[in-house]
């Protein structure tokens, strides 16, 4: 008999093709189980933004009326709570799949659900341990306002501070971007003495920090650091000549590991173009 399997997928504007990359990783994955072959069903439902409790219901349709064997729910932590209540109550199986832009809690921790995570948050600890240890030790901390309510900043903070950093400014740029004046921000992280500037700022927020960036003294004067939601290929429109700019992330297709290298052969070969 089929094992049926439940998945959630969000729609995104950053990434546009989010829903149907995932499929094309998990199918690549699937086929190449000799054994999984003609033994899987899938039962797919589009969740929006997955940001309301359009996921709780439609994730408890799937265990009630699809009766499926295994969800997976790819969405943030705002509806753990619910979600890892819901899976537990029932005793059934989730993957939860999230970007890692926050911490997970205790009370997320359950026999029934595990968590697959990029770990943006922990990357950016990483992150700010290693500007803090290499590239000065007062920071320039300036985020978007949607960026800055993941714990990606808080993250940069604790591993900057925990090697004997201290945050020289922060700024937070309104939720209309666009009315930002991003020179005034710049020339107060230039007053401020930092030795290094931490972005976060992601999608259109991202290309119009790199614009203001390209046009400012500090363009190849201090050493800038941030995150894939910056600098991805798919997201950023085109090349602003920004010098000294440093991304850290727990992943990259650069990664020349065997496990990386046929995995990007193979999606190629599968679908004749890069995994994104």
């Amino acid at each position: 008999m089929k094992q049926r399997i439940g998945i959630l997928l969000p729609r995104s504007d950053m990434y546009s093709t989010l829903a149907r990359d995932f499929m094309n990783g998990l199918k690549l994955f699937l086929n190449g189980k000799e054994s999984l072959k003609g033994q899987i069903e899938f039962v797919i439902e589009s969740v929006g933004t997955a940001s309301d409790d359009t996921v709780i219901k439609t994730a408890e349709k799937q265990l009630l009326q699809e009766e499926v064997d295994l969800t997976l729910a790819f969405c943030g932590n705002s509806l753990l709570d619910q979600l890892v209540d819901l899976f537990t109550g029932y005793k059934k199986p989730l993957i939860h799949i999230d970007l890692g832009g926050n911490i997970l809690k205790k009370r997320h921790v359950s026999p029934y659900v595990v968590h697959h995570s990029l770990n943006m948050a922990h990357a950016a600890a990483a992150l700010g341990a290693y500007a803090a240890e290499h590239l000065g030790k007062k920071v320039a901390l300036l985020s978007s306002f949607y960026d800055g309510g993941y714990q990606m900043a808080a993250g940069f903070d604790q591993g900057f501070a925990s090697n004997g950093g201290n945050i020289a400014m922060q700024h937070v740029s309104p939720m209309a971007y666009k009315e930002q004046n991003m020179e005034e921000v710049l020339q107060a992280v230039e007053n401020s003495g930092a030795d290094v500037i931490f972005c976060l700022y992601s999608y259109k927020e991202g290309n119009h920090m790199w614009q203001a960036l390209t046009n400012s003294s500090l363009n190849g004067k201090l050493p800038i650091v941030t995150t894939p939601i910056m600098t991805d290929e798919s997201i950023v429109d085109k090349n602003y000549g920004v010098q000294k700019v440093q991304s850290v992330a727990s992943w990259s297709f650069d990664d020349d590991t065997p496990a990386m290298t046929t995995f990007i052969k193979n999606h190629k070969d599968q679908y004749d173009e890069q995994p994104n």
